[in-house]
């Protein structure tokens, strides 16, 4: 691969993904909208030195009205719109559905002969296994952003050219640096946290419950891991749908021990028969945080609370394929380090506390 077209260049796996393609010696070409990110400002993100195609995907041809010299080798539609909410449905799938069309209908108009599609593993909906020959169904989806991957993975399989889906499950940071473009998945889910610090510590003898499923588990993985496979992928000659995830997914109870309880202390508990023996009900304060942690976690909840398996037999064909590494309590502990020094408003102080 000598040359790739690249949306979402901006996101949590596109900024990593960039960086690798270039180090590879790829010449990339990041297609980004020009009222959201000047061509200096995206240049910022990368290590060395890449092309501006201002566009959006939203529009057709994703709004490129004048089409570059450049032949590309491959794209790399990467681009999308992460949120769970029901009433940002219409945009949810503006940006997945209709942008991944009209991504196609670019990579078409260039005559580009390869098109990876970043997708994700929970087009699985409320299903507890996914096989990565199983189409997800719309009717299975938890919320507006796993059924527009859905409908979007049915337009990428239509397209007549050489296509790859690659389905990614949870992306966290770096494994050695924690360092990760924006805060969501795990990341998202710990800065929920983050404003009700203040009103939560001085109750830490009535912990606030965070409804989750501890025996579940929640697949993980670096993007240290993970991007490179997403290029040896794409570089490959494989086509149809790969599972990138992880075979041994960390313990959700374990994670949120290590995350709250060690690392970012806080008065929290899944056990339910605590939390109701000291709840506080009375005390109007207590009440409004234990509130907004339960909209907290009602809103991750599918992800919190029954995780799919996923098949990943394919991801071994991909050519210098290494298993992923195991999410154990260093890589939890450097992912909440970057969180609260990088991610966050503040940047507190990392300390442990008896486990």
């Amino acid at each position: 691969m000598l040359s790739a077209l690249v949306t979402g260049g901006t996101g949590t796996v596109g900024v990593p993904l960039v960086n690798w393609l270039l180090k590879e010696g790829v010449g990339v070409t990041v297609l980004a909208r020009p009222k959201k990110h000047s061509a200096e400002s995206i240049k910022r993100l990368f290590r060395g030195n890449v092309k501006i195609l201002h566009g959006d995907t939203t529009e057709v041809l994703c709004g490129v009205t004048k089409l570059p010299n450049t032949v590309f080798d491959c794209m790399v539609h990467a681009a999308g719109f992460t949120q769970y909410h029901q009433h940002l449905t219409e945009k949810t799938h503006a940006i997945n559905e209709v942008g991944t069309h009209n991504a196609l209908a670019l990579a078409t108009e260039l005559d580009i002969p390869r098109f990876v599609f970043i997708s994700t593993c929970y087009v699985a909906g409320n299903q507890p296994y996914l096989g990565e020959k199983d189409v997800g169904m719309v009717e299975n989806a938890h919320n507006p952003y796993e059924s527009s991957k859905v409908r979007a993975e049915a337009a990428v399989r239509l397209w007549p050219g050489q296509k790859l889906i690659l389905r990614l499950s949870t992306i966290i940071g770096d494994s050695k640096t924690g360092e990760i473009a924006k805060a969501g998945g795990y990341a998202g889910f710990v800065k929920g946290f983050w404003p009700l610090q203040k009103g939560i510590l001085p109750y830490k003898d009535h912990p606030f419950l965070a409804g989750i499923n501890p025996a579940s588990t929640l697949n993980l993985l670096t993007s240290d891991w993970a991007v490179p496979m997403i290029f040896k992928a794409a570089r490959s000659q494989l086509e149809g749908t790969i599972h990138l995830s992880h075979p041994k997914p960390v313990n959700l109870g374990h994670l949120f021990e290590e995350t709250f309880h060690r690392w970012f202390p806080l008065p929290v508990t899944y056990d339910r028969l605590i939390a109701e023996k000291t709840a506080l009900y009375e005390d109007a304060a207590w009440k409004e945080i234990q509130d907004s942690i339960s909209a907290l976690v009602e809103y991750f909840g599918p992800y919190v609370r029954q995780d799919t398996t996923f098949e990943h037999e394919r991801a071994k064909l991909i050519e210098g394929y290494v298993p992923p590494p195991v999410v154990d309590d260093e890589v939890i502990r450097v992912q909440v380090q970057y969180m609260l020094n990088h991610l966050f408003v503040k940047k507190p102080k990392l300390t442990a506390v008896a486990a």
